[in-house]
């Protein structure tokens, strides 16, 4: 999958692309703004992920929760098809 995302960092979400291959979670910033960023996740390091309402109203948050207690939270397109993309993955790793 690969759709469009703000990952949520610091001052100023950071624009992009979210990214789910069949060995990891990669999240790539556009560069425009004040921060650009980039992120690779594989799924061994991912100990759940979940939805959440960005702003507590709008249902396009995504939560990805790693085995040491870091959290990284994303607004993102197609949000329930890409958690259970990556749940899948998460059962079969």
């Amino acid at each position: 999958m690969d759709v469009g995302a703000s990952m949520l960092r610091g001052i100023e979400p950071v624009g992009g692309r979210l990214k789910v291959t069949n060995r990891r979670v990669i999240f790539e910033g556009s560069g425009l703004g004040l921060f650009s960023y980039s992120l690779d996740i594989p799924f061994d390091n991912i100990r759940g992920v979940a939805p959440y309402n960005s702003m507590g109203i709008f249902p396009n948050g995504l939560r990805i929760d790693l085995i040491s207690g870091v959290e990284y939270g994303f607004r993102v397109w197609k949000r329930d098809e890409l958690i259970r993309t990556i749940r899948a993955y998460l059962t079969n790793a």
